[in-house]
């Protein structure tokens, strides 16, 4: 029978190391939704409904990039703002499994290079609290990774404004 001297010291052992494995845990989920608003600082996407209506405000991230979360045909995404793009640009197998049916064959010239691309038509685009219907997308073949740029095709449908470390995006209807 252990003495109660040894049985103290594993519960105290015991405690402690749940106690790191606490505070390694705790600091984990906080750097990592530290670094998520960096890269990200509209998660809570901030709406005001002023005297014209609704209008989203977006805070640029630390590369001085326009991010957002948003929605294609129900499916969640990570939104770059890209005014010098002509269309929204959709990495392609994520947007085959978003239900973007691949379309005629062109090549679109970006900052990688030509690049082959598939025209497609995003049946719901949400932006925040608007949602556009039938945009006009390219399935590009040249991105990786989930994150779409949001180009003029979409905001073509709305004022932008921006001033000193934000952008404010209105419907023009």
């Amino acid at each position: 029978m252990p003495d109660n001297d040894t049985e103290t010291r594993r519960i105290g052992l015991g405690m402690a190391m749940l106690a790191w494995a606490l505070g390694l845990a705790l600091a984990w989920y906080y750097f990592d939704r530290y670094l998520d608003h960096r890269e990200n600082p509209n998660q809570a996407l901030r709406t005001i409904n002023g005297e014209e209506g609704a209008e989203v405000h977006l805070q640029r991230n630390r590369a001085g990039h326009y991010v957002l979360n948003g929605r294609i045909n129900g499916h969640p995404v990570l939104l770059l703002v890209d005014t010098g793009a002509t269309f929204v640009s959709v990495p392609y197998n994520p947007g085959v499994n978003m239900g973007l049916v691949p379309g005629a064959h062109s090549y679109a010239n970006t900052a990688n290079g030509i690049v082959e691309t598939r025209s497609t038509i995003i049946d719901t685009l949400g932006i925040g609290p608007f949602i556009l219907s039938g945009v006009r997308a390219q399935l590009n073949k040249g991105m990786q990774g989930r994150e779409v740029l949001l180009g003029m095709s979409a905001l073509e449908h709305f004022e932008m404004v921006q001033r000193n470390r934000e952008l404010i995006l209105r419907p023009t209807n």
